[in-house]
């Protein structure tokens, strides 16, 4: 009887998507909008679970890139990606009151960590961004750069012992755990060395929060595209047992430090000052933010808030600059004669700091900044960026409106893959971003952080880490191709939101020859 019940409910469900799919098939058609044609019941997401996302989203690009704008249905909803760099540019910054809401689920109530930074929209998100703002700062990144070498020393301590034996590594685990490392102890002030030790509680919680799972999947499947039907049942986007851990510990350490006195520079510290005071520093440090979007506030942090902000931190963070990482890697493995010639700046610079890496220093390895740039073009930490069209606007130059309450779609891989704004765009070339190259371009076809006032707000941070062990790994060490196990070119696993390698990144390691310069 049951199994009748349940197949008798799926039978319903089908048919009250089939009927509300044909309801929507004619969506752009009726507004006159170039667009794909969709199938039931996937729309124009075919190979959903078999390829990567965002290979399937360029694909959609790249059938509407004569357009400005084209439409498409993610599965059953009508949207609309903004092909046009002058239009992504009104879309992401000139226009951005409109356009301010992701339209990602989530529950505050029964899933805390889920009101985060990322998810927020309106309000909400502004009151949020304005306070946190203060947080990463170039003045912040400086203060808590010796912990991050910390770390590094860890990553260099990690693979002497490998490399001296000429060892396959590998790189996509390694450097989440590094990054795992950096962020814990810059974000929470402490040394959880999960370089040193695989099974950290941090490292085991992290991994929870990627987990390529089928479960994982249709949680943010179901909260995407049925977001009243994920409230109804109160769905949560990450587990009980993950809220619970981060909750504890936040609490914990904010009671441990009050209690001993404790002040360090690091993210909980900052997040202790917007629950007790609500503001970090002085009031007036808001009005220094490249994006001014709300007016300050000094309404003080719940300790959910606190949490739910440390976590997607935490999570976004050593996933996204450990990803780009491990590709730059691969691509200095391909193409040795270009990891010669950032190994020698490297350790040039390195050389006129006393032979330390310094802060100053990173910044000064213009070549690794290239580097770093253009694996971020290649491989960009996130293939689209979503938005929900919160006021009726209407493009410029068009005579396209778009109404209230519509998905938007900006794909950056597809922009960073153009062959109008990158020729070759398959060939890994750093010197596309000379001053000269990239003042040549439009701003708008470089954007693997978003852009506008939701531009992610550690990508200072991200991009610290990230050149940080590349200079450590390359002063010290060389990377190449491991014969039958490098995959050329890298096959991305097709349930990763994130172009994260299938079956992970080998790379072989050994020292770098002492008379190396």
């Amino acid at each position: 009887m049951l199994l009748l019940i349940l197949l008798t409910l799926a039978v319903f469900i089908a048919g009250c998507l089939y009927v509300n799919f044909l309801r929507k098939v004619n969506h752009w058609k009726n507004r006159k909008i170039p667009h794909a044609k969709p199938v039931f019941p996937e729309g124009n997401y075919r190979g959903t679970g078999s390829i990567n996302l965002g290979v399937i989203l360029k694909s959609i690009y790249d059938s509407g890139k004569t357009e400005k704008v084209y439409g498409f249905w993610q599965f059953h909803i009508p949207t609309l990606m903004i092909i046009d760099p002058d239009l992504v540019k009104c879309v992401l910054a000139s226009d951005f009151s409109h356009f301010d809401d992701h339209g990602v689920y989530f529950d505050e109530e029964i899933d805390p960590l889920s009101a985060n930074l990322l998810t927020l929209g309106g309000s909400q998100w502004k009151c949020i961004r304005t306070k946190l703002a203060p947080a990463f700062t170039t003045g912040k990144m400086k203060l808590m750069f010796p912990m991050m070498l910390k770390c590094a020393e860890d990553l260099r301590e990690v693979l002497e012992g490998p490399a001296e034996r000429r060892e396959v590594i590998e790189f996509k685990e390694l450097l989440a755990r590094f990054t795992t490392d950096v962020i814990s102890s810059c974000a929470f002030g402490v040394e959880v060395q999960s370089l040193k030790h695989k099974n950290s509680i941090f490292r085991i919680r992290g991994k929870e929060v990627f987990e390529s799972s089928w479960e994982v999947l249709l949680r943010n499947f179901i909260g995407f595209l049925f977001p009243g039907l994920a409230r109804f049942f109160k769905l949560r986007i990450y587990s009980k047992e993950l809220t619970q851990f981060f909750l504890k510990f936040i609490r914990e350490s904010m009671e441990e430090r009050k209690r001993e006195n404790i002040h360090r520079n690091d993210i909980l510290q900052m997040l202790m000052e917007l629950r007790d005071k609500g503001f970090i520093g002085d009031a007036d440090d808001s009005s220094n933010s490249k994006f001014r979007v709300y007016q300050y506030s000094k309404e003080k942090f719940t300790l959910e808030q606190a949490a739910a902000q440390a976590f997607i931190f935490f999570t976004a963070g050593f996933e996204t600059s450990s990803t780009t990482t491990q590709y730059a890697l691969y691509e200095l493995a391909v193409h040795p004669e270009m990891q010669e010639r950032v190994r020698k700046e490297v350790k040039r610079v390195i050389n006129k700091y006393n032979g330390s890496i310094t802060y100053e220093g990173l910044t000064e390895m213009e070549f690794l900044g290239r580097i770093v740039e253009e694996t971020l073009r290649k491989y960009p930490p996130a293939s689209n960026l979503s938005r929900i069209c919160t006021k009726e606007y209407k493009l410029p130059g068009t005579d396209i409106v778009i109404e209230k309450g519509t998905q938007i779609s900006v794909c950056i891989y597809g922009l960073h893959m153009d062959e109008r704004y990158y020729p070759n765009p398959e060939v890994f070339d750093p010197d596309r971003f000379t001053e000269e190259q990239k003042a040549a371009r439009h701003r708008f076809t470089y954007i693997p952080f978003g852009e506008g006032p939701r531009i992610c707000i550690g990508y200072k941070f991200g991009l610290t880490q990230t050149k940080l062990g590349l200079a450590t790994i390359l002063s010290n060490y060389t990377v190449d191709v491991a014969d039958g196990k490098t995959r050329i070119p890298p096959i991305y696993d097709p349930k990763s939101f994130f172009f994260a390698p299938k079956d992970g990144m080998h790379l072989k390691i050994s020292p770098v020859a002492r008379n190396g310069q």
